[in-house]
């Protein structure tokens, strides 16, 4: 039989255990976080595009459901894009890497955001991040804008460096001069744990890891 003490402390610490792991698959998350891996296509056959993007999204805007703007109540323009960044490496040869290119979020960059009936994150809608002037490998002298519709994400670029791309978001998706490319991704769109998740689950892995060394001695 388990001393009161030594059961308080097992309790205790699979209470904890279960706290964080539940915590750590919840929809309430404030940091969403987006990856995406495809060939580029087009005009840059052979060459891979992937990369990650973080998002602010405010936790009352999660009770809602549809398509909700970043002018409701519940945001009043605070969704935000955190960070984004793109690769581009050899298709053929993963390995072989051409660039990485960040982009810098522009102010409210977080048009809209979808949910879902159960009130999960399925996608968002932003305006263009960029542009940024790519320096190596085959996109040479390119610039490029990032921009995400929905759960998909867009590369937009155009060859010549003296051009603006921001009028791309203004047409079509091909406009002369401004091509996007021919492989749009589905974007993962995943839940980024608070740091004080990771902290109660750790804790209780570490009082369940006590309790199995007193049991063992």
């Amino acid at each position: 039989m388990l001393n009161t003490r030594v059961r308080g402390v097992l309790v205790g610490a699979l209470v904890s255990l279960a706290a964080a792991l539940g915590g750590a698959g919840s929809a309430n998350a404030a940091v969403y976080a987006g990856d995406w891996d495809p060939d580029f296509g087009g005009e840059f056959t052979g060459m891979g595009w992937k990369g990650e993007a973080t998002f602010f999204i405010p936790d009352s805007c999660l009770a809602l459901s549809g398509l909700i703007s970043n002018a409701n109540a519940c945001s009043n323009g605070a969704m935000q894009v955190l960070s984004a960044e793109v690769t581009f490496y050899d298709f053929a040869n993963p390995s072989t890497i051409y660039e990485t290119l960040t982009f810098t979020p522009m102010a409210n960059a977080v048009l809209g955001m979808y949910v879902d009936a159960s009130h999960q994150l399925s996608g968002l809608n932003t305006n263009f991040i960029g542009p940024v002037l790519s320096l190596a490998g085959p996109a040479q002298g390119s610039y490029f804008d990032l921009v995400f519709q929905k759960a998909k994400v867009a590369l937009y670029y155009t060859p010549d460096t003296t051009y603006n791309p921001g009028t791309c978001a203004s047409g079509p998706l091909a406009l002369e001069g401004c091509g996007v490319s021919a492989n749009i991704p589905t974007m993962t769109i995943t839940p980024v744990p608070e740091p004080s998740t990771y902290a109660l689950l750790l804790a209780g892995l570490g009082a369940v890891g006590w309790w199995a060394r007193r049991r063992r001695a």
